[in-house]
């Protein structure tokens, strides 16, 4: 079966997608492969709309290093087999083992049976009236399904099906990581490298008066992060030092300016480094967050040679609002909380933040300084930084 696998996707073209793979993997990151699948012709290319969403929103993120660019990888459909009787889930595992990967992504798009088995199923209309977009994720030593998800999309062929599917793919893909965030593996950063924020940091935890510009927070009152914990605590596998504004000024957070927020700081001043650091974890929220695929800010990474690399950080992907904060494809979801503050609807919402890695280009390289600026919008909240050595 391994043989068939291979060869299918070699068959298909994967020779040279193979060969575009980052030379130097991650090593900090599991490997994945992506396997998408169709049972037919005829919703074939609905695959490839929700693929091209679903592969770009999920797969291509800091939580995986691809084994395959997902992005030109054709859709195997089960008609290309011929009289082969092959169970797709099965040759992606078996794809991924071959490969040395550490998860198999199994992803399709069918139709259901027509009645009267495979001859009606090759008789289909080319609009049929229902298809399913369901994913799998395995790790696969030792074989143990991860998660698993399905949508179904009715009348195919209707002007909103390609926005129904880019909807469905989007909402699984936030699925996905809500539930793999307490089951993927922590990171486990060999030395961590915990940066001293206390001169940059503007803002407390706590605001008793709204809008007063001088409590903390965003300034918006008893709708605020009071309950944070403080002091060495750990995220994700990654080590922080988040500091008690009690013994800094009242300060332990730093918050730039945005649309509802124009009187903070537009960047931060400078964060002193002084070290080589494989990776970078950025602990850190938005308030009146922009919508996804917008800018929030950018890091700015100086190196002892004075060349810069430039971390744009995006709504919906590496970071989000920190009201019902959920994980995000680029983010993990580091702590959530209950707000003590009620809505006007008497409801008791949750807060959280997210963790953020950033893999350093030159890990040889001494770090200088990093410097937080806000794209404008939205509201940023950077809570503590740490480094990987």
């Amino acid at each position: 079966m391994k043989a068939l696998a291979v060869a299918l996707f070699l068959s298909m073209g994967v020779t040279g997608l193979l060969a575009q793979a980052p030379a130097e993997p991650d090593q900090g990151l599991p490997t994945l492969v992506v396997f998408p699948f169709a049972n037919s012709t005829t919703v074939a290319q609905a695959g490839v709309m929700a693929a091209d969403v679903f592969i770009r929103e999920l797969f291509q993120t800091g939580r995986f290093q691809l084994i395959t660019p997902t992005k030109t990888l054709p859709i195997l459909v089960r008609e290309k087999l011929g009289s082969v009787d092959v169970d797709e889930w099965e040759i992606g595992t078996r794809l991924g083992n071959e490969l040395g990967a550490d998860y198999a992504l199994l992803g399709a798009v069918t139709a259901p049976p027509a009645v009267g088995g495979e001859q009606e199923e090759r008789k289909r209309p080319a609009r049929p009236n229902r298809i399913e977009l369901s994913a799998r994720l395995v790790n696969i030593h030792p074989g143990a399904t991860l998660w698993m998800c399905s949508r179904s999309v009715s009348r195919f062929g209707g002007l909103n099906t390609q926005e129904t599917l880019r909807g469905y793919a989007r909402e699984m893909t936030r699925l996905m990581f809500e539930e793999l965030d307490a089951k993927l593996p922590p990171y486990a950063p060999a030395e961590c490298v915990a940066l001293d924020l206390s001169a940059v940091c503007n803002t407390g935890f706590r605001d008793d008066q709204k809008e007063d510009r001088q409590g903390g927070w965003t300034d918006d009152g008893p709708n605020d992060l009071r309950t944070f914990p403080t002091g060495q605590q750990t995220f994700c596998g990654v080590k922080f030092n988040i500091l008690d504004p009690a013994q800094n000024d009242w300060k332990s957070c730093l918050i730039l300016r945005g649309k509802d927020r124009p009187y903070f700081p537009p960047e931060s001043e400078a964060i002193p480094v002084g070290q080589a650091l494989k990776a970078v974890y950025f602990l850190h929220t938005a308030a009146w967050c922009a919508p996804d695929g917008t800018e929030v800010l950018r890091y700015v990474i100086t190196f002892e040679d004075e060349t810069t690399a430039e971390v744009p950080v995006i709504a919906g992907s590496g970071i989000g609002d920190w009201w019902n904060a959920t994980p995000l494809p680029n983010a993990r979801l580091a702590w959530k909380g209950d707000s003590q503050y009620h809505d006007p609807d008497g409801l008791l919402k949750y807060v959280g933040v997210y963790l953020y890695r950033w893999s350093s280009p030159s890990p040889e390289k001494v770090i200088k300084t990093i410097k937080a600026i806000s794209a404008g919008r939205a509201t940023p909240i950077v809570i503590a930084i740490t480094g990987e050595k």
